[in-house]
């Protein structure tokens, strides 16, 4: 088989996505450039932002779910030495 090749609309093409993001990479960093100088002016403020706003929710859903083995453990380890459950091969 042989390799296909581009025509010569898509390498058109190509070559014009490459300079909409070269432009738009260059047009980022000046703004970049532009708010670090406003930043270096303004006095230092604390700004406290949740970069990560799932965080939270994951770790109180594993804290939430950790704490519900531990507890059932606990309460199958205590009917199995009251004796009140009794599994074969399991002895307390």
């Amino acid at each position: 088989m042989s390799k296909h090749k581009k025509t010569l609309k898509q390498k058109i093409i190509a070559d014009l996505h490459r300079q909409v993001y070269s432009l738009d990479n260059a047009n980022i960093s000046s703004f970049e450039n532009k708010n670090l100088k406003e930043v270096e002016n303004k006095p230092s403020q604390t700004i406290a932002v949740n970069n990560y706003p799932f965080l939270v929710a994951d770790i109180s859903k594993t804290l939430i779910l950790s704490l519900l083995i531990i507890c059932s453990q606990l309460i199958l380890f205590f009917l199995l030495k009251k004796h009140i459950l009794v599994l074969q091969g399991i002895n307390y």
